[in-house]
């Protein structure tokens, strides 16, 4: 498997060793491979690599700016409509 090194800081051949830990052909260590889909990224531990933890916190934080945009679109109708009928 070709897979990004932390280590050797280039893309080289990885060879399964043990329980989803990978050895560089290039520099020898153990690393394993990033979670999610499509990343080609090696890391010493955890589950994601640093690329793809910062992409979820980004799409963590515009999903909540969304949220909060409509909430506050949604009030601001709201009492529009409620200044509305209150007149009449």
């Amino acid at each position: 498997m070709n897979a990004n090194c932390p280590k050797c800081q280039q893309q080289t051949t990885f060879v399964s060793v043990e329980n989803k830990k990978y050895k560089c052909e290039n520099c020898n260590t153990v690393l394993y491979k990033c979670h999610k889909d499509g990343c080609i990224n090696m890391i010493p531990y955890g589950w994601y690599c640093s690329k793809c933890v910062g992409q979820v916190v980004r799409d963590i934080k515009a999903g909540a700016i969304t949220v909060v945009v409509g909430v506050v679109v949604g009030v601001i109708a709201n009492n529009l409509l409620d200044d509305k009928g209150k007149k009449q």
